[in-house]
């Protein structure tokens, strides 16, 4: 997104293999490519999307792995403002619930965030959409 004056703000939307140990490899194989991404990208950007696994469950083999990206990029996990039991998929097979999408992105772009949280009364698909609010300040 740019604006009239040439600012501009890059939202990268991603979706993830699943979090398990025969994915790990192409797991890391897309953080690859987002980090390449990100290193083109002039101005603010955040990374939102199905990311399949959760960070802060550094039980999971996915997970470990994108909370370890996370801290070697100095990345913030914006949805992670949010309390612990939140989640973002719900498996009607299972009943179950996960937290799996997520947005993140560099330190400095926490302080254009002005919210972040989960839609839990969207009735489309099994995950639930996480609207965040950013605004571009121009310093």
């Amino acid at each position: 997104m740019s604006d009239n004056n040439g600012n501009t703000f890059t939202i990268m939307n991603v979706y993830f293999p699943c979090d398990c140990y025969v994915n790990v490899d192409k797991y890391l194989d897309y953080l690859g490519k987002i980090q390449a991404f990100a290193s083109d990208i002039v101005g603010p950007y955040i990374i939102i999307g199905d990311f399949n696994c959760n960070p802060q469950a550094l039980n999971s083999p996915c997970g470990k792995i994108l909370n370890d990206f996370i801290q070697d990029c100095d990345f913030k996990l914006i949805d992670g403002c949010l309390p612990l039991d939140s989640y973002t998929f719900f498996s009607d097979s299972w009943k179950s619930t996960s937290w799996l999408d997520h947005c993140l992105g560099p330190s400095c772009v926490t302080d254009l965030v002005d919210s972040c949280n989960i839609i839990y009364d969207s009735f489309h698909s099994d995950h639930y959409p996480v609207p965040t609010c950013c605004y571009y300040k121009n310093v």
